[in-house]
């Protein structure tokens, strides 16, 4: 068994809730684990697991955009607590003496791993941009090659790349394999139903959508809008309400940005998807992308009423098309992490 070191993104819930069915895993194989995250991240896995909190790279929103300036600002300004966190990985790691490091897409113990020479392994959703053979439209091709950087600056050197996507796309690399997405269990327990919402999930916030909510005639739960209670035909709730699980499971669809954990659980649970990607955010733009062309659901660069119009018109394809690529890859890629810690060790 292995003594492995694990550093979890902290920016979102995603990389946190299928990292925690990773760890369950490991542990259940008998390997020890020394965990490490910071905001979100450090939040949820905190409750379960014994881990240590780091600082670590934020991105800034607005209007349903990335704000680089922000971004880099804010950052610049922990730039002392990060160079802390280096450091307090670095002890971590000689006192622990990992045998390997796995990272889902945490910097600090990517170049950890590296300069104490120790096997790494990546496991995410980002590196399919950079790992495999992927549909660029070339408009896009700049926010592509930004993002490619990005991602081989914040990961690199790993022996192996686990590489989650829900869209199906050939490897790059002999070091890449690619798996369905790992599903948190509360989203396995669900019965989904389709009830009479739609539910509307931002995490970068766009006002523009709530008129066009307004003047349709659907019922929507928004969350993610700093407010509470009804207005009209819409229901404002909170981040982390007790009711957003079943408020998932019953509605008829979802619009969002184009996360990949949500897009991953709304694909388990056949919900059409009206996808809004996130501003100079290449990832989600190509989450959106493979998704409108699986006919699974729609997406938009720039959110017009007639956008909502046309995607409640194919409420029934989309859940239809969504059901009949229905997957997840908790299985698979547990088999994949499995089998490339036994090749590594």
């Amino acid at each position: 068994m292995a003594r492995i070191l694990y550093g979890i993104s902290g920016d979102g819930f995603g990389h946190s809730t299928r990292s925690k069915e990773a760890i369950l895993h490991l542990q259940q194989s008998g390997h020890e684990l020394c965990l490490v995250s910071y905001d979100k991240g450090y939040e949820m896995l905190s409750k379960v697991f014994p881990v240590e909190k780091i600082s670590g790279l934020r991105l800034s929103y607005a209007n349903n955009e990335v704000k680089f300036l922000s971004t880099v600002g804010n950052n610049l300004m922990k730039s002392k607590a990060n160079v802390q966190s280096l450091e307090k990985v670095s002890k971590l790691a000689k006192k622990f003496k990992p045998d390997l490091v796995i990272t889902d897409f945490e910097p600090t113990v990517n170049m950890v791993a590296n300069w104490m020479d120790i096997p790494l392994i990546s496991m995410d959703n980002q590196h399919v941009v950079t790992k495999a053979k992927i549909d660029v439209p070339e408009r896009w091709l700049t926010d592509y090659l930004i993002a490619k950087l990005i991602i081989r600056v914040m990961v690199f050197g790993a022996s192996k790349y686990i590489v989650l996507s829900f869209f199906d796309v050939e490897p790059n690399s002999s070091k890449a394999i690619i798996v369905p997405p790992i599903v948190r269990q509360e989203i396995l327990n669900l019965n989904p139903t389709r009830g009479e919402h739609i539910l509307v999930y931002l995490t970068a916030e766009d006002e523009k959508i709530i008129p066009a909510l307004k003047d349709s005639r659907e019922k929507y739960i928004v969350y993610g809008f700093d407010r509470t209670g009804r207005e009209d035909n819409v229901i404002f709730k909170p981040y982390g309400d007790k009711d957003y699980l079943s408020d998932l499971e019953t509605a008829k669809g979802i619009i969002a940005t184009a996360g990949f954990s949500l897009m991953s659980e709304a694909f388990y649970l056949g919900k059409p998807f009206l996808a809004m990607p996130i501003k100079s955010t290449f990832e989600q733009m190509l989450n959106a992308h493979y998704l409108q062309k699986m006919d699974c659901g729609m997406m938009t660069e720039k959110f017009v009423y007639d956008d909502l119009t046309k995607f409640l018109s194919k409420l029934d394809v989309y859940s239809d098309k969504m059901l009949a690529n229905r997957s997840t890859g908790n299985a698979r890629a547990m088999s994949a992490l499995d089998q490339a810690i036994k090749e590594i060790l």
